[in-house]
C-alpha cells in the first residue's frame, strides 16, 4: 500500500497536487463555514424566533399539529425567558409570530360550518383538533401576558393588545363565532394592566375594540351572520375595561368612559348596519352602559369635594 502510494504521488505533478490541496482546504472551509452559520442560528435568539416561525409555518403545511404545537411552545419559552431578563424586543418578536401563525393555521382549516357538519361522524375529530390547537395557543399567550404584567413591561403589554387585536380580526374573517373567547381574553388582559398601574394599556384596549369593530362592519359579510353575541362579548368587554379605569382613578372624568360606547353606537346608527337583525339588541346592550354611567355621573356630582387636611407635623 505505500509503495502504491508513493507511485501515485510521483505521478501527480506538483501543480495538481497544489490544486488538490487548495481544493481540499477550499471545501473544508465551506463545511465549517456552513456549520457555523447553523451553530450561530441556533445561539442568536432573534434568529430562533424566525426559526420557530418557519417549522410552524411548515407544520400547518403538512398537517402536523405535534411539531405544530411544538414549534408554539419554543416560541413561548423564548418569550417568557426574554421577559424574566427584561429583554422586551425579543419578547415582542416572539410574541408577534402567533397571530401570523394563528392565520396560516385558519387559512388551512375548513369552513368551521364544513367542520361541525363533518364533527357529526363519529370517526371524524376535525373540530377537536381545531379548537384544541386555538386554546393552545391562546393558554400560550396568555402566560406571557401574566408575566410580562408581572415584571410590568410596558412595551410587550401594548404589544399583547395589538396580538389580541390581531387574533381576533383573524378569527373573525374566518367565522365570526371564533371570536368571543379572543376578545374575552383581551379585555381580561386590559383589565390586568390597568389594576398594575399600566391605565394606558387600557386606552389601548378600548381603542384597539373599536378598530375591531369598524374592520369587522366594513369588511366581512355579515348579514346573514350572528352579530349579537360577539358585540355582546365586545360591550362586556370594553364595560370591564372602563370599570376598572375608574376605580383606580375616581376622578377620571367619566365623559371619557362613555365616549368608546357612543363611538360603538354611531357605528350601528349607520343606514348599512341598522338595517341588521341584531342592530336594535345590540344598541339597547350599549345603551344600558351608557345610562349606568350617565347615572354614576349624576351621583358623583351630588357627592361633595372631600376637604383638604393638612397633615399634623410629627412631634419631635
Amino acid at each position: 500500500m505505500l509503495a502504491l502510494d508513493t507511485l501515485w504521488l510521483n505521478y501527480l505533478q506538483k501543480s495538481h497536487r497544489l490544486a488538490l490541496w487548495v481544493f481540499s482546504i477550499g471545501i473544508t472551509l465551506d463545511i465549517y463555514y456552513t456549520l457555523l452559520k447553523r451553530l450561530i442560528t441556533y445561539l442568536n435568539p432573534l434568529d430562533q424566533v424566525l426559526l420557530f416561525t418557519q417549522i410552524a409555518k411548515e407544520s400547518i403545511q403538512n398537517d402536523k399539529k405535534s411539531e405544530l404545537c411544538e414549534a408554539v411552545e419554543a416560541l413561548t419559552e423564548t418569550a417568557l425567558i426574554s421577559t424574566h431578563h427584561m429583554n422586551p424586543t425579543l419578547c415582542n418578536q416572539a410574541l408577534q409570530a402567533m397571530p401570523n401563525i394563528i392565520r396560516n393555521f385558519l387559512s388551512s382549516s375548513k369552513r368551521i360550518a364544513q367542520i361541525a357538519a363533518e364533527a357529526r361522524d363519529k370517526n371524524s375529530d376535525i373540530h377537536d383538533h381545531t379548537s384544541y390547537i386555538l386554546y393552545y395557543i391562546y393558554e400560550r399567550i396568555s402566560l406571557i401576558n401574566e408575566k410580562a404584567l408581572a415584571k410590568k413591561l410596558v412595551q410587550v403589554a401594548a404589544t399583547l393588545v395589538a396580538v389580541w387585536g390581531k387574533i381576533v380580526l383573524h378569527c373573525a374573517k374566518f367565522d365570526l363565532t371564533l371570536v368571543n373567547y379572543p376578545l374575552h381574553l383581551l379585555s381580561c388582559h386590559a383589565k390586568a394592566a390597568i389594576i398594575q398601574g399600566l391605565p394606558d394599556i387600557g386606552v389601548k384596549a378600548s381603542l384597539t375594540l373599536l378598530e375591531i369593530s369598524k374592520t369587522i362592519l366594513e369588511e366581512i359579510d355579515y348579514t346573514s351572520l350572528n352579530l349579537k353575541d360577539p358585540f355582546f362579548s365586545l360591550i362586556n368587554g370594553l364595560e370591564e375595561i372602563t370599570h376598572s379605569t375608574f376605580l383606580q382613578d375616581k376622578s377620571i372624568n367619566l365623559k371619557i368612559l362613555m365616549q368608546p360606547f357612543q363611538d360603538l353606537k354611531d357605528l350601528f346608527n349607520n343606514p348599512k348596519v341598522a338595517a341588521h337583525r341584531d342592530t336594535s339588541l345590540i344598541i339597547k346592550n350599549i345603551d344600558r352602559v351608557l345610562g349606568e354611567y350617565e347615572a354614576l355621573e349624576l351621583v358623583m356630582k351630588t357627592i361633595p369635594p372631600l376637604p383638604d387636611i393638612p397633615e399634623e407635623k410629627s412631634k419631635i
